[in-house]
């Protein structure tokens, strides 16, 4: 029997966000990243908030994909293929994974250690 894990290089982590832009603030300076609130009854609750441009002002509503960098929410790319965000536990466990993140030198060492262990 085979095990299986996923691993990502730590600094890329993607996540999608429904984009909502405040209404009745003359001129925003940031839009509100909304996850989903983590069951079937609840709902999409703000997680984060990303500084506005021209470009991102066009896609309030919509799911976007962002990254986490250097403390802030960086917009990527919009989704037309999600109807939802993320959810909650998926974002935090992104972000763990961003704090605690596995060097591919790392991961290849303790492969390689783990060979004659089984």
């Amino acid at each position: 029997m085979f095990s299986l894990f996923q691993w990502q290089e730590g600094d890329i982590q993607e996540c999608s966000f429904r984009l909502k832009i405040p209404n009745g603030v003359k001129e925003p300076k940031a839009g509100q990243l909304y996850v989903g609130g983590g069951g079937p009854h609840v709902q999409e609750i703000v997680h984060g908030q990303i500084a506005l441009t021209e470009e991102i002002k066009k896609l309030d509503g919509c799911i976007i994909d962002c990254r986490y960098f250097d403390h802030q929410w960086l917009f990527i790319k919009q989704r037309h293929d999600r109807n939802y965000p993320n959810g909650r536990r998926s974002v935090m466990g992104k972000l763990a994974a961003l704090e605690k993140a596995v060097s591919r030198d790392l991961l290849l060492t303790n492969l390689e250690k783990s060979k004659g262990l089984n």
